[in-house]
Parts: C-alpha cells; structure tokens; sequence
C-alpha cells in the first residue's frame, strides 16, 4: 500500500512539474520582397494588444475579418421565413459582409438556408460554409469576387 502512494505522489508531482513549465513561443521569419513577417505561433504572454476601437453590432454573429474594415457575419434574412423549426416564427440566417466604417450589410447569397460556420481561405478569395437542411448539414465554397458556390 505505501508503494502505490509512494507511486501516486511521484506521479502527480511529475505531472504537476511539466504542466506548469514556461512554454517557449516559435518565431518564423518570413522574408518578401518588399517586407520581413515574423510568424509567432504563441504571443508572449506579456505582450500587449491595442484596441482603437469597439462597437456594438446587433443582430449579427460574426465570424471573421475579410479586410481591414470588413467582417463576415450571419445575420436574420426576414425575407425568408424558414420553415424547419415547427411554428416559432424563425428567419432563415445568411452569410453577409459588414462593413464597419459606413455600418452597411450585404448578403452574399440570399436564400432560405441557415448558412454558418464560416471559414475564409488563407487567401481571402473563398468562404467556406456549412447549410444546414433539416437533420443534415452541407459544405459550400463561394468565390467572394464572383458569388458563385460550389457543394
């Protein structure tokens, strides 16, 4: 019995030890052209993060930025009335850009589907989606520039 405790303590110490240890963060320099990029895969942890500005954006869900002054949110299409919820009056929710400096919406593709999960490609030129239809869930991509989708 003393030696399983004995096994016990030595173990929970082991793990206790290498749980708190300092992780060290990985720095890769990306050299272009014009420019240096310094990838960091962890921000130390006394880095600081300034905030110029916060807003309040009802209404929306939002789930990344396209550009600088432009997110990808889903938000109410009260066009559509969605029909898979039983008698609670629900909306169809589509993917839309919000623009932050002028607060305008544009849908990207109108529809009775609820669109979500959105994922930009590392290019910014696809937006993968996910729809789901009853019990059942598809994936799309959308070429941002031309709309068009693919299942």
């Amino acid at each position: 019995m003393k030696r399983y405790r004995l096994m016990i303590c030595i173990a929970s110490t082991f793990l206790i030890l290498t749980s708190c240890g300092q992780e060290e963060s990985h720095r890769e320099t990306v050299e272009k052209p014009d420019k240096k990029i310094t990838v960091l895969d962890q921000v130390d942890k006394d880095g600081k993060i300034e905030v110029k500005d916060v807003q309040d954006i009802n209404g929306v869900r939002t789930f990344q930025f396209l550009n600088e002054n432009t997110m990808i949110v889903s938000k109410e299409n009260k066009q559509f009335r969605s029909h898979d919820f039983g008698p609670k009056e629900v909306y169809a929710q589509n993917l839309a850009t919000y623009n932050l400096k002028n607060k305008s919406t544009f849908v990207l593709h109108p529809s009775n589907e609820i669109q979500h999960a959105a994922k930009l490609s590392p290019n910014g030129e696809y937006l993968f989606y996910k729809v789901a239809k009853g019990e059942d869930t598809f994936g799309y991509i959308m070429n941002l520039q031309t709309k068009k989708r693919l299942k």
